[in-house]
Order: structure tokens, then C-alpha cells, then sequence
């Protein structure tokens, strides 16, 4: 199971695979409470785990652990900061656990926490993004004009999770918060 697992994905784990994604891992577990099987998949695009979760798109992923056979997953819930974990039971987890790691810190580019109020504060977090974008313009037409189709890049993310106990809604905390973003902005070159 998992990546370049032995032989091909079975029947009723390629159909999990949405269309133009590639499969890169998959795991089982146990049947679920409501009886059905626990699979697992992992493409180049998505986390997808029936009952479970998904399809999630990787950026949209916070962070994974993985301890004997519990896979367990955190995403993102925008501002708001983090959903609850959910947990995933995985008799044979194949390597989903490796490539569930690997796709979520391959997405982190910078990662630092600001206090706003005492120790709480919020995470600022640049990720690389799914969804890509042409460069700007003028490269654009320079490429174009010699006859070269402009490149697609992937853009950067910037996510603001606020600790719990931050008012969110706070001008002041807001007007902080962009000021920090701005700063790593400015100071990284991202």
C-alpha cells in the first residue's frame, strides 16, 4: 500500500481519486461506527478520507502526527483558527503517514508566532498554494512576445490563526496583525 505500493491501488481505492489527481499513497483501518471501511488516500492535490474528511486540498491542512496506528489531522478553520483534530485509526497505513507529513511542510514557507496580549497572540504562516497564478505582467508579455507561453507560479498564502482568548474582531488586534504581516512580508522578500 502507499506509494509506489506493491502493484496497482485496488478497484474501490483508484475510485477515491478524483479526476486529473495522482494517487501517491493510501492506508486502511478499521470499519468506521457507521460500519463502512476506513480508507485513507493521499494524491498530489487532496487528503481524502471517507467519513472522515475530505477532499481537502493540502493547504487547507495545519498539521498531522502520527503515534502506532492513529493518524491524526488538524485543518484550518480560516481566522477562527484551527478545526478540532480528527482521528484516523490505520491497521495498514501504507505510506500516508510519510506523505501526509511531507505534503503539509512542503507548503510551509515561513511560520512565526506574534503576542498581541501577553503570551497569546496569533500565528502567521506563508504557504506555497494550490491555486496558481500567471507572473506579472510584464514578464507576461516579454514571454509571450518571443513566442513562450508564460509559466503558471504558485502564490503565496499568508494565514493568520489567532491563539484562543484573542478578540478577533478587535480594530486595534487587526491593525497589529497587519502590521506583522506586512513586516515578514517586507523583511523575507516572500
Amino acid at each position: 500500500m502507499g506509494i509506489f505500493g506493491k502493484g496497482r491501488a485496488p478497484s474501490h481505492v483508484a475510485a477515491l481519486v478524483p479526476e486529473g489527481e495522482r494517487l501517491m499513497a493510501w492506508g486502511t483501518g478499521p470499519a468506521r461506527v457507521d460500519g463502512e471501511p476506513t480508507i485513507v488516500v493521499a494524491t498530489d492535490k487532496t487528503f481524502i478520507a471517507p467519513g472522515y474528511l475530505g477532499p481537502i486540498s493540502w493547504t487547507d491542512l495545519a498539521r498531522a502526527e502520527w503515534s502506532d496506528t492513529l493518524l491524526e489531522v488538524v485543518t484550518l478553520r480560516g481566522m477562527q483558527g484551527l478545526e478540532p483534530p480528527v482521528r484516523i485509526n490505520l491497521d495498514e497505513p501504507g505510506s500516508v503517514p510519510q506523505v501526509v507529513w511531507e505534503r503539509i511542510e512542503s507548503r510551509i514557507i515561513l511560520q512565526r508566532h506574534i503576542e498581541l496580549e501577553g503570551k497569546l497572540g496569533a500565528r502567521v504562516i506563508a504557504k506555497r498554494s494550490d491555486r496558481k497564478s500567471k507572473p506579472n505582467i510584464e514578464t507576461t508579455s516579454q514571454l509571450e512576445s518571443i513566442g513562450v507561453p508564460a509559466p503558471e507560479e504558485e502564490p503565496v498564502e499568508w494565514l493568520v490563526v489567532f491563539d484562543a482568548g484573542i478578540n478577533t474582531e478587535d480594530p486595534t488586534i487587526r491593525a497589529r496583525v497587519d502590521d506583522a504581516v506586512n513586516q515578514l512580508k517586507s523583511s523575507t522578500g516572500i
